[in-house]
């Protein structure tokens, strides 16, 4: 982000008038910047320190083993040390922004990842393009002969091979259609047959047909990473499971669970606290046919299994439930809690917004508004109602629901939000402070009008585009990092490239050459490249393509005809390849979200079994701790478990926890197999632990005296141990391997990438 902040190279104090959108915010970041990088490269020793095991040894760091480079390794430390020359290097300022993207993508394994996929993309694209290229020369071609120079469409687009080909790619964006057609079409209307076929085949056909290739690459290379993560994850969970397994007894005793529980309170950070509770709830789940013991299949679910969140009913009590029980369950706040609240409250909105259109009456129709308006009559004052009314539909349904379960709603998010700002800004505007223009107010009743949208979802089609939303996020937020870093990459050319090139000094020779250009008719003096911030919003409207090529004249009068090449190679990347797969990874979250639908219409929204005494709706699970999957358990009442973490949609969060809550049978391994096979094709993580952090419970115990049993050897024994060491130590103080304990602990695991 510094690039965004920090003085163009090329920027003289007495032209700064002259620059198009220029900025005056600008810092001299090279101290800041020094210290950031200082700070880096310290933490990359000590980091390599720490995984030397105390004897540093730097070609460790670089080499995994004999014959293989660590290249990660080696690239992050030298884009420091480049980072770092630049920075004291004069006229490095120039370099510094190429090797910041460079250093941001190898810091995050998610975006190499992502980028390992675009870069497999672009053989099956090339090909397209390719085929796109030779089409297009062969109509420049035939456009040559057809409209030879002696016709003003020959003049105008098609005087040589080359500006016919020119003409034809602009042809393929649609940004001059049918600009390009009308000149020949008034003579003679055959001509249209020419632009017609050219755009069925360039645009309309291999266009889509690009689209398909990128969407098809993209899911397979995700399926082939998601398979190679899941083996390589069950491999590591098998090789610890035999070192735990130091008898070869094909089983892990409880015993040996516990300990390596605390082992992972005591010394693993990010793996979160294991309670008591929780570890007697994970344990109980992940012994699915509840032998009170782990064996191999079992134990492969370990790190799945642990993504699961408990949390006690009784927490999401209120305190007007615990204080004043009685009135809590009166009428009053049963009412609260019905529905008919929420129907009483959606016509308030709609009445609101009656107001608001009536009070907007002027602005809508265009008439001139001058002066302050002040809080009176009667319209104002009925705003101020609906302001109140609003406040108190957000404390009583706070006080009935409780807040732990008012905020898990992400209906009552919202309105809490927008009931919160319309509250601030009306407070604000009452307050003798001269802010009463009336513009203010009607900001104030176009946030309360935002409640509208809440209606929008009592209809289940809108619920399902909102329910696919949420689906897509986590995985736009992926691709949005590729997006995000080909503009900055494109950016640094194009600063490179035109950066000070666009002014309107009228001393200046670019100023001149931009006369007479479209660029200079139509006032696009502000669509430029003169700084990262305008490279950015520039790059953005390329992306939507249309007027494109006022922009791309602009930029080559002031260069020369091979600045071209730029657009063009921003076309390709950026719309023909990064914004297909945004478009790609949106068609597959709302085909994922339709089958889902599909199926919550033929099985039921929720699954209840009363064998198993657990109620699955949606993304968690209501049941009884008393017992799982057929262990019992210490722990008693009612609880809610939930998936946590980002990346897993509901559909996949729900039929994971109907999974999990299933009794797998005694023993048998057919039934475990599939049962592990169902949970691999459910829960496929591709994030890393340093992007995504699982959001445990990492709140210390209560002061209790249930606590994880502690082995004989104290904590201090237990720090260092492998887990072959563990094993044995709890093997030599257990007194039978396959009783349960009467301490009632059990748990699991953290992050994936980790383990």
């Amino acid at each position: 982000m510094i690039t965004f902040i920090e003085k163009p190279y090329y920027v003289d104090d007495y032209v700064n008038e002259f620059y198009p959108s220029y900025s005056d915010i600008w810092f001299d970041c090279t101290i800041f910047e020094a210290f950031i990088l200082c700070f880096l490269t310290l933490e990359f020793f000590v980091r390599s320190l720490y995984l030397s095991r105390g004897t540093f040894d730097l070609t460790s760091t670089f080499w995994k083993g004999p014959g293989c480079f660590n290249l990660v390794h080696f690239s992050y430390f030298s884009n420091l040390a480049v980072l770092l020359g630049c920075n004291y290097w004069e006229s490095g300022g120039r370099f510094s922004p190429f090797f910041r993207l460079t250093f941001f993508i190898i810091s995050s394994r998610s975006s190499l990842r992502s980028f390992r996929k675009v870069v497999k993309l672009f053989p099956e694209i090339l090909r397209i393009l390719l085929l796109q290229a030779i089409i297009i020369c062969l109509y420049a071609w035939f456009a040559c002969v057809i409209f030879s120079n002696k016709t003003v469409e020959g003049r105008e687009n098609f005087e040589d091979f080359k500006s016919s080909v020119w003409s034809l790619w602009i042809l393929v964006t649609t940004a001059n259609y049918p600009d390009i057609q009308n000149a020949t079409y008034d003579d003679n209307r055959l001509s249209c047959v020419y632009f017609i076929s050219f755009l069925v085949i360039c645009y309309f056909f291999m266009t889509n047909l690009l689209l398909g290739a990128v969407y098809n690459n993209y899911q397979s290379e995700s399926e082939r990473e998601e398979k190679e993560i899941e083996e390589r994850r069950e491999a590591n969970l098998i090789e610890s499971f035999n070192l735990l397994d130091v008898d070869n007894q094909g089983v892990i005793d409880l015993k040996t669970v516990e300990m390596l529980f605390t082992t992972l309170n005591t010394q693993h950070s990010s793996v979160g606290y294991i309670s008591p509770e929780r570890a007697e709830l994970l344990f109980a789940l992940l012994d699915g046919n509840g032998d009170h013991v782990v064996d191999e299949e079992e134990y492969v679910e370990f790190c799945k299994v642990l993504s699961i969140e408990f949390m006690d009913l009784e927490s999401f009590r209120g305190w007007l439930e615990i204080l004043y029980p009685s009135l809590w369950g009166g009428q009053f706040f049963t009412f609260v809690r019905s529905t008919g609240f929420e129907y009483l409250v959606d016509v308030l909105l709609v009445a609101n917004s009656v107001l608001i259109g009536y009070q907007s009456r002027h602005e809508l129709a265009g008439d001139e508004l001058s002066g302050k308006a002040h809080f009176s009559g009667l319209a104002n004052n009925l705003e101020l109602i609906f302001t109140f009314v609003y406040f108190c539909e957000v404390l009583l349904k706070v006080l009935g629901f409780g807040w732990t379960q008012y905020w898990e709603s992400n209906r009552n998010r919202f309105d809490f939000i927008i009931t919160t700002a319309t509250v601030g800004m009306n407070v604000m505007i009452m307050l003798p402070n001269g802010v009463d223009d009336r513009r203010w107010l009607r900001f104030a009743s176009l946030l309360r009008l935002l409640r509208l949208l809440r209606l929008v979802t009592a209809s289940s089609q809108f619920r399902m585009i909102g329910e696919a939303v949420n689906e897509i996020l986590p995985v736009v937020g992926k691709v949005g990092r590729v997006l995000f870093c080909t503009f900055y990459f494109f950016s640094c050319i194009g600063v490179e490239l035109f950066g000070g090139k666009i002014t309107t000094d009228p001393n200046s020779p670019n100023y001149e050459v931009l006369k007479g250009t479209d660029y200079f008719l139509n006032d696009y003096f502000p669509n430029n490249f003169n700084d990262f911030p305008s490279s950015f919003v520039t790059l953005f409207e390329l992306m939507v393509v249309n007027n494109w090529i006022v922009i791309c004249d602009g930029m080559t009068a002031v260069t020369s005809e091979y600045a071209r090449l730029y657009f063009v190679a921003f076309h390709v990347v950026g719309v023909c390849v990064v914004n297909n797969l945004v478009v790609s990874v949106i068609l597959d979250c709302f085909m994922t979200e339709f089958e889902h639908r599909r199926e919550r219409k033929s099985m039921g929204r929720s699954s209840v079994t009363d064998k198993e005494g657990v109620r699955i709706e949606e993304n968690t699970a209501v049941f009884d701790a008393t017992s799982i999957t057929g262990t019992n358990t210490k722990v008693t009442g009612k609880w809610v478990a939930r998936v946590s973490g980002r990346g897993i949609g509901g559909r996949r969060k729900s039929s994971f926890l109907r999974t999990v809550f299933t009794h797998r049978g005694s023993g048998s391994k057919s039934h475990g197999s599939s049962s592990k096979n169902a949970m691999i094709n459910i829960l496929e993580e591709e994030e890393d632990v340093e992007d995504v952090k699982e959001e445990f419970d990492t709140e210390r115990p209560p002061s209790s005296s249930f606590q994880l049993r502690s082995p004989s050897n104290s904590i201090e024994e237990l720090e260092g141990m492998s887990l072959e060491q563990l094993a044995r130590t709890a093997d030599a103080g257990d007194t039978g391997s396959n009783s349960r304990s009467t301490s009632g602990d059990g748990s699991l695991c953290g992050p994936v990438e980790e383990t």
